[in-house]
């Protein structure tokens, strides 16, 4: 199962269960090499960032943090690859540097995770609240 599904599982869903037998998985190892194996002894001198999730190396870890991280999906914003501390600051940079804003019903309601969500203009989130997104915008988005 890729790792991006397994993290969306797992803090999108809350859902610790394999997708395949349906057994409860309190650990997850995340590694890029699917015939490793893993002496359970080792797995504290892996790095780690919750009880349950593990990295067999920095540069997985990084690429989770990326995509967990607070961050400006902006194309051209100068803070692009900054992560803000929390939600709150990725807002305020929204609104304050360009004018958009995230949608407080999708962030809460939508199983996305923040670098997914979409993000609009003070005069599109009247019509999103009214209508939604289409399919196709939302393809657009995912592209």
């Amino acid at each position: 199962v890729c790792w991006v599904c397994t993290l969306r599982l797992r803090f999108l869903n809350q859902d610790t269960r394999c997708p395949l037998c349906n057994e409860e998985l309190g650990e997850v190892l995340l590694t890029n090499d699917r015939t490793a194996s893993v002496d359970p002894n080792d797995l504290i001198g892996l790095n780690h960032a919750r009880p349950w999730i593990y990295f067999a190396d920095d540069i997985i870890r990084r690429a989770v943090l990326s995509l967990l991280g607070y961050r400006c999906q902006i194309e051209r914003c100068k803070q692009k690859d900054t992560a803000f501390q929390t939600l709150r600051q990725l807002e305020d940079h929204l609104w304050f540097s360009h004018w958009r804003q995230l949608c407080s019903v999708c962030l809460h309601d939508r199983p996305a995770f923040i670098c997914e969500q979409r993000v609009y203009a003070s005069t599109d989130i009247d019509r999103h609240h009214r209508e939604g997104d289409s399919a196709k915008l939302m393809e657009q988005r995912a592209l």
